[in-house]
């Protein structure tokens, strides 16, 4: 990825929607293995969107209206997703986006399920709920493969490899690293993040690994080293988005596929971008501070685009983001 190159990132389509009943916030975007295809929830909706992200076409709805939904988050196939439910009961469930049927449910967790990541390794996935418990399930089975119990709120992501998952308790004010192979044993590092008292947002690796960001709801984002647990780097120079904004609690930031910077949503309407590759070579200085591109709207959830130089953000509305035409 070009050096500035994010820099010049603009707008390329917004999907707007419309609702009389309910405010068409999004709740969560993730894009296919191949990045051909993108996904949204809309939870307070209780639908599902699918978009071409190659051209840039809305292809259909996906109503939820009886289970309702939250995360929504492809398989390894973009012919499938899981989502999770919010009304009824607290099922994941597994559905083909050909069909629109219901492959299987995943049922356990007893509260709203608050995370949803796909192994980047094989067709296992993680769960977090407000039920204190993370579970690993296996796509062809409708039971937990395994359980951990953990006070709740809690975050979870994969490294890129599927080998490790990171676990944030904020009321135990840690990050935790356990094996994937021995899921339920016990961590073999854990690291202290009481540095911040601010909501926590999301967790996320570098696409080698090497860094963990968490993102908060406060004036910085965090970023520390894997393999130590050390804080290397604060990420200042935005405006925390308005948490009585929103329903659900955003998810703002996004690593590019490059591993060097990070976007994120600010509350004031700009796209920041921090250049972590660079930083990291300055080790005396602990804040970065973000190049800016103004938007007109606040990107309240952001995911970049696996294999394609495209971003999404999204709040009340859908917007991809591409280089200027020069830069193509």
């Amino acid at each position: 990825m070009a050096d500035g190159m994010l820099s010049r990132l603009r707008p390329s389509k917004t999907f707007k929607y419309s609702s009389d009943k309910v405010d068409p916030e999004l709740t969560s975007i993730d894009f296919d293995d191949r990045g051909e295809y993108c996904i949204t929830s809309s939870a307070p909706e209780r639908q599902m969107y699918l978009y071409d992200a190659r051209s840039g076409v809305h292809k259909r709805p996906i109503a939820s209206f009886k289970y309702g939904c939250n995360y929504a988050r492809f398989t390894h196939s973009s012919t499938n997703c899981l989502h999770s439910s919010t009304l009824e009961d607290d099922t994941i469930r597994y559905l083909s986006l050909h069909d629109i049927k219901y492959l299987q449910y995943f049922k356990g967790h007893k509260d709203k399920v608050i995370g949803l990541e796909m192994s980047p390794a094989d067709d296992t996935f993680l769960s977090s709920s407000l039920d204190h418990s993370i579970r690993l399930w296996d796509l062809r089975m409708p039971y937990a493969i395994g359980v951990l119990y953990i006070p709740a709120p809690n975050l979870i992501a994969y490294d890129p490899a599927g080998v490790v998952f990171a676990v944030a308790s904020q009321e135990m004010g840690s990050i935790s690293l356990f094996s994937r192979k021995d899921f339920q044993s016990q961590p073999f590092l854990t690291f202290d993040v009481s540095i911040n008292k601010s909501r926590w947002l999301k967790l996320e690796f570098t696409n080698n690994g090497s860094h963990i960001l968490l993102s908060t709801e406060g004036p910085t984002h965090l970023l520390f080293d894997a393999f130590n647990g050390n804080l290397v780097k604060q990420l200042a120079g935005f405006t925390p988005i308005d948490p009585r904004s929103r329903t659900y609690p955003p998810q703002p930031t996004s690593i590019s596929v490059d591993g060097k910077y990070v976007v994120g949503g600010s509350g004031d309407g700009r796209l920041c971008i921090w250049d972590i590759s660079k930083a990291l070579e300055d080790e005396k200085e602990k804040q970065i501070r973000p190049t800016s591109i103004p938007s007109s709207n606040v990107a309240a959830v952001a995911m970049f685009n696996p294999k394609y130089m495209m971003l999404a953000t999204g709040d009340r509305e859908l917007t991809f983001w591409l280089p200027e035409q020069d830069d193509v």
